[in-house]
């Protein structure tokens, strides 16, 4: 019977195979299987069916191993076929080949679950697991071909044991033996062809069959006599060492087939015996060869791949250490070098023989001596140290950064070694300070911008903005994608409302789509409405992904504004289309369009054939075409103003495009000129700057040209060290002059004050005005103190000389403030703040001179601030009181009369002048609450005096300008308050100023009209000071003039005062007026005010205000008429 070739039945490698070839391959194991068990059956079966030798079993497994499960139904129709032709009956067949497909089964699941292993059995563990599944399921075929051999009455249950056991022995054993073989032989050893092994090959596996057929089958018995079995180990040994599983299981396939022989033909160790023993003591040589040889090679192959694993971790570390990049070194524990490689080596710049005589402490520099005491603590503590960072000294004495990483390691001498990584960093910590300076470079480029950037991440959260974007938005904060319809966008074409998803970010992120400009108006936080230009660009990652997007936003919108400005120019000033001309190569026009006619004048009869500088005018300079053509002959193209003329010889401005059509070859073949006109838009340009930079009244700079100059002149301060003065002037009295005169004489007076201001500064000097009768003077140059003193007299004198308005002479003077810059310093608010100060102080010491600023000018300015703000709380808090002067008669010496004055005790400052905080309430318009709290107070106090004290007593109280124009009637009027209290007009009287008189407003003539009407009394107070015109005396019913305390406190019998006091006397008197005299501080005083006939007097002659209670006690008897 032919025996099959059996490695080329089971040369699966593959597990995939397709249906033809896998029944192919499975008939083909099933004849192989069939053929084998024949033959064992047939020669090594004592009773017929059950045999210690069963290779089928290995063959079995083996297949299902490589092949998969799926050839099972192989397995099983070998072995049935096999069994059917032994002669067993169809069913017994059948039931042991179950058996054997059952225990083939077993074992692989056991080979890939439970026992699993490696089945190219490299360990020894792999062929000890074999060897366990090979018992396990060998069992379960035994059981079951046993069972069913008693059933079917081949074999009686008295010899089951015997079976069981000699079954178990011969699958276990094909397992063992045939498996491995399979499993080891499927990668054939490549290796054994290499040169110089084939003659230990032949000497070991030739040798090997001597033997064996000396031993198994009887060689050479009759020169050698009988060998001894154990020989046989001798090859096994030899090639285990040295050719491993491959060639143990060769000798050992070698030698079982020798031994098979040997029985066949009962010759050799195993023929000779007797028949009973020769199947048992084979069985357990073949097994005790098979495990003794695969055991020893295995772990000789397990010994070998360990010290080459050894032996090249060896050389990997060895190379490390000579060729690694980073230095290495081996240090005593006293920090002398032991071992240091050629990194390290060339990193310091020294030689290891130099290295080895010094410790890593005379590397370091002595600042880090803390440092390392520190690392040394922690090695000790934790048997490492580091990372850390610090420098080593090089040879040649500079320093290099490096970073230290180590651990302690015991020498093969017993001895602690510190093991060290040193790397240097020194380029790494050069290019990360590089880096830091060029973010910081990238953050200030960012944050200097003009234009917004904005860095979100993947869900549209803004991580990193700059500050232009924050202005674009107004200080808009960025949220998630899922929150973008908070912000309010209308698309600029169509002026549809952007939607959450149409944002520029949300489509880069979501999408991925680069988003370019779009135009979109945006409603900002702060309620203001912007254009901008919306852009974004997704952020990826390595694989694509998108992390992100870069938002851009340019702010347009002036530049939008700027384009309808220049559109409805356009449609103002011209109505034409752009004007267009072709030139050939030598320059001739050769076409024109009509526009060109409509703009120039020259038809194309006119201009067509002739050279295009037939319109050039003298305006433009030789330089200016020779500079031009030598661009286009460059470049190809220009572009520009030019100034042209028409055919009527006028000049025009034009904006000019110049580009030129080429040849292939390179050469010129048309030039196409586009303009249009642009006279009349250069013409507006002009008058659009100069209406935002000069004021229309005086053609003075305004406000935007002076603080754009004082910018200028502070960065040109600071860039030459030099200095400059600012003056700030206010003209005195404007108001009355601009009230009295009317608007159009104060306008021409502020024309007529600025012609007189220029004439007064020198060409590099700015004059400008602020506003209203605010001017200020910029001294260019080498401004000086000396110099703005003179500049300021100058000034002064100019305006002392009389106005001439409209057939009227005015006189009008000014006060002001000067700086020098650096001695003050600052922005240019405050600057013009400093000088606005000194200017008031100025005014504050009588107006018509100059002041110098002064720090305490601004402490006084402070000071004013402060008071201002408690002012506000001083009526609430009870801080405010109302004290009392008398007014007596002097005819009767009766106290008929007092004044009603308000005082402030501020509970830091102490009590505050009425002269510092009722201009603060004026200005601040607190004067208002307070007249009326002072009025309510007096009323009531007077209304007590009438009834108890004199019933015709009256109280004046001082009512300011700024409540008489009060419009909003915050408070009820005068007479009906009094109307309420019962109390007739004429216990009040009402102080009032000269300046409240020259008011043409009708809303103060009513009051004055209601006044009179209700029988109030009117004092004009600090008469002679101002205008004392004899007109508004005469206009107005004013019942007593007050003869201000300035003429009565140097007042003498031969003074000019007692004529001046005298005179005021007269005259009121003639106007059936009263007078009364203030600041009466001397008995003098007192006489010859009453030997000159004036009505009544105050002051502190008589008594300083006081109290309510303090006035009764001193004046009771006076009431009743008793002298003082």
């Amino acid at each position: 019977m032919p025996v099959p070739n059996l490695f080329w039945v089971l040369s699966l490698k593959s597990l995939s195979v397709s249906g033809g070839v896998f029944l192919l391959k499975s008939a083909a194991l099933a004849f192989s299987y069939a053929c084998l068990a024949q033959l064992m059956l047939h020669f090594f079966s004592p009773n017929g069916v059950v045999s210690v030798i069963w290779p089928c079993s290995g063959l079995a497994l083996g297949v299902l191993l490589i092949g998969g499960k799926r050839y099972g139904l192989g397995v099983f129709v070998g072995a049935w076929l096999g069994n059917s032709l032994a002669g067993s009956p169809p069913g017994l067949a059948a039931a042991i080949a179950g058996g054997n497909t059952l225990e083939a089964l077993m074992g692989f699941y056991l080979l890939n679950g439970p026992l699993h292993g490696d089945l190219a059995l490299r360990r020894l563990r792999d062929y000890l697991v074999l060897v366990v599944a090979a018992m396990l399921s060998a069992g379960v075929s035994a059981m079951l071909g046993c069972t069913a051999l008693v059933l079917a009455g081949v074999s009686a249950w008295s010899g089951f044991v015997a079976n069981l056991l000699h079954w178990w022995q011969g699958d276990m054993m094909g397992m063992v033996l045939i498996t491995p073989c399979l499993l080891v032989w499927r990668e054939p050893p490549y290796r054994w062809l290499r040169r110089g092994r084939l003659p230990e090959i032949a000497a070991c596996f030739g040798l090997a069959w001597l033997f064996g057929q000396s031993l198994f089958l009887g060689w050479f018995n009759t020169l050698t006599g009988p060998v001894l079995s154990f020989w046989m180990f001798l090859f096994f040994v030899w090639s285990g060492m040295r050719f491993g599983r491959h060639g143990v299981l060769l000798i050992m396939l070698m030698s079982v087939t020798q031994s098979l022989l040997g029985l066949v033909w009962q010759v050799g160790l195993f023929g000779t015996m007797a028949a009973q023993a020769q199947l048992v003591n084979f069985w357990f040589y073949t097994i005790a060869l098979s495990v003794v040889g695969l055991t020893l090679a295995l772990i000789t192959r397990q010994n070998a791949e360990a010290k080459r694993t050894l032996e090249l971790s060896e050389e990997k570390l060895r190379a490390m250490f000579d060729l690694s990049p980073l230095g290495m070194a081996r240090n005593s524990l006293d920090g002398r070098f032991i071992e240091a490689n050629q990194a390290l080596l060339k990193m310091v710049g020294y030689s290891l023989d130099e290295l080895n005589t010094l410790t890593y402490w005379q590397l370091t520099p002595e600042q880090y001596a803390p440092q390392e005491i520190e690392q040394l603590a922690k090695l000790n503590a934790t048997g490492r140290y580091g990372p850390y960072q610090k420098e080593y000294i090089h040879h040649d004495g500079h320093r290099i950064v490096v970073r230290l990483n180590g651990v302690r390691i015991t020498g093969t001498d017993g001895e602690n070694y510190i093991w060290s990584i040193i790397e240097d960093i020194t380029e790494q910590q050069q290019a990360a300070d590089t880096l830091k300076q060029e973010q910081q470079l990238l953050r200030t480029v960012l944050d200097n911008l003009p234009i917004g950037i904005w860095v979100v991440d993947a869900h549209g959260t803004v991580i990193r903005g700059n500050a232009a974007g924050q202005q674009i938005w107004a200080g808009a904060e960025y949220v998630g994608i899922a929150s973008y319809g908070a912000y309010k966008g209308w698309w600029s074409a169509t002026g549809e409302r952007v939607k959450d998803e149409e944002w520029a970010a949300v489509r880069a992120i979501r999408h991925g789509e680069t988003v370019l400009e779009e135009m979109i108006d945006i409603e900002c936080v702060d309620g203001t409405c912007k254009t901008i230009l919306n852009s974004a660009l997704p952020l990826r990652d390595k694989d694509q992904h998108i992390t992100g997007a870069i938002v851009v936003n340019q702010d347009i919108s002036e530049r939008r504004r700027n384009e309808e400005a220049m559109q409805l120019a356009s449609l103002v000033y011209q109505n034409s289309s752009e004007a267009m001309m072709v030139a050939d190569e030598h320059n001739i026009i050769i076409a024109i369009n009509p526009a060109f006619t409509q703009l120039t004048g020259y038809t194309a009869e006119d201009i067509i054939g002739k050279n295009p500088n037939i319109r050039s005018t003298p305006l433009q300079a030789p330089a200016f075409y020779q500079e031009m053509w030598a661009q286009i002959n460059t470049t190809g193209r220009w572009q520009g103003e030019v100034w042209n003329r028409r055919k009527s010889g006028e000049a025009c401005a034009e904006r000019l495009s110049v580009n030129t059509i080429f040849k292939p070859n390179g050469s010129v073949y048309r030039r196409v000129a586009l303009f249009y006109d642009i006279t009349e838009k250069k013409a507006a340009d002009e008058l659009i700057w100069r209406q935002a930079n000069f004021d229309p009244l005086t053609g003075l700079p305004n406000r935007r040209m002076f603080y754009e100059r004082l910018e200028q002149e502070i960065k040109k301060a600071d860039h030459a060290k030099s200095a400059f003065v600012l003056l700030f002037l206010d003209l005195d009295r404007f108001k009355e002059v601009n009230d009295s005169l009317g608007h159009h004489i104060g306008d021409q007076l502020l024309q007529d004050v600025a012609q007189r201001l220029k004439l007064c500064v020198l060409p590099v000097d700015t004059v400008a005005r602020l506003g209203g009768d605010e001017f200020t003077v910029i001294m260019g140059g080498q401004g000086d103190s000396s110099r703005a003193e003179t500049l300021a007299q100058e000034i002064l004198e100019a305006l002392a000389t009389p106005f001439v308005l409209g057939g009227d002479l005015a006189y009008v003077t000014a006060s002001i403030g000067i700086i020098t810059y650096p001695d003050v310093a600052g922005t240019t608010d405050a600057l013009l703040k400093c000088a606005d100060q000194a200017m008031y102080y100025a005014k504050a010491q009588g107006r018509n001179r100059y002041s110098f600023f002064d720090p305490m000018m601004q402490a006084a300015a402070q000071r004013r601030q402060h008071l201002a703000n408690d002012l506000h709380s001083a009526l609430a808090e009870q801080q405010l009181r109302v004290v009392y002067q008398p007014i007596v008669q002097l005819a009767t010496g009766r106290v008929v009369k007092a004044e009603a004055l308000v005082r402030w005790q501020h509970p830091q400052l102490g009590l505050v002048s009425p002269s510092e905080f009722i201009p603060i309430a004026e200005e601040t318009g607190l004067i208002i609450t307070i007249g009326e709290w002072v009025f309510l107070q007096a009323v009531r106090q007077v209304k007590h005096w009438r009834e108890n004290y004199c019933r015709d007593f009256q109280i004046s109280v001082n009512k300011s300008p700024i409540q008489f124009q009060d419009k909003n009637l915050h408070y009820p009027a005068w007479p009906e308050q009094l109307k309420k209290l019962g109390l007739p007009g004429q216990s009040i009287v009402v102080e009032i100023t000269e300046g409240l008189l020259l008011e043409t407003d009708r809303f103060i003539d009513d009051k004055f009209i209601a006044f009179r009407d209700a029988g109030l009394q009117v004092a004009l107070d600090d008469f002679g000071t101002g205008y004392s015109s004899l007109a508004y005396l005469k206009k107005f019913d004013i019942d007593y003039l007050k003869i201000d305390q300035s003429f009565v406190r140097n007042l003498t019998a031969q003074s000019d005062d007692k004529v001046l006091c005298e005179a005021i006397i007269v005259m009121a008197h003639k106007l059936g007026i009263k007078v009364i005299a203030e600041g009466v501080e001397t008995e003098g005083q007192c006489g010859l005010l009453a030997a000159m006939g004036c009505d009544y007097a105050q002051g502190y002659w008589f008594s300083k205000p006081v109290a309510p209670e303090v006035f009764e006690d001193l004046f009771g008897r006076a009431f009743l008429g008793d002298d003082l």
